[in-house]
């Protein structure tokens, strides 16, 4: 499990819970229509979109998360983090789909608890700590643990070259 320290944090929701993540694994935070679907993927794999000019994956946090799906309205668009992660010594890029960004906040040690032992419905594994802001709880995800399950589904896709005239 990642042992989180002071720094700069990216905070997001999900189903009406705050979540945290570092903001040196975050490259861009994007908001697209289009997720292209990806037929017989992993069920939290949405599909794929095209960030100047690579195929990036997009992650369903929701359902990696196992927390209750998001009803979509129709042209609704997608608030996508499109993070850099290591994941089994390979550089990965990949967007996680989310239903708020909110903000970045610096944390210090003193703004982080541990994970509590009880009372957490998601995996202890996923979350390296709780970050406090005034009266707001961060769930801060472990994106180690989180993304290193079935790794090989989320490595980065070209765009295969153009045909040859």
């Amino acid at each position: 499990m990642e042992i989180m320290n002071s720094g700069q944090y990216l905070t997001f929701t999900l189903a009406n819970d705050s979540f945290a993540i570092p903001i040196e694994h975050v490259l861009e935070v994007l908001e697209v229509e289009k997720i292209t679907r990806v037929p017989r993927s992993k069920e939290y794999l949405l599909g794929v979109i095209n960030v100047r000019g690579s195929i990036r994956p997009i992650v369903d946090l929701r359902t990696k998360l196992n927390l209750p799906p998001k009803e979509m309205e129709v042209d609704e668009n997608f608030n996508i983090i499109v993070l850099e992660l290591e994941i089994e010594n390979e550089k990965t890029v990949l967007g996680i789909v989310t239903d708020l960004v909110d903000q970045v906040v610096t944390l210090n040690n003193d703004d982080i608890d541990p994970t509590p032992k009880i009372g957490t419905r998601l995996n202890r594994r996923l979350i390296s700590g709780i970050g406090k802001v005034k009266d707001l709880f961060l769930i801060i995800l472990d994106t180690d643990y989180l993304f290193a399950e079935d790794a090989t589904n989320l490595k980065t896709m070209e765009l295969p070259a153009p045909a040859a005239p």
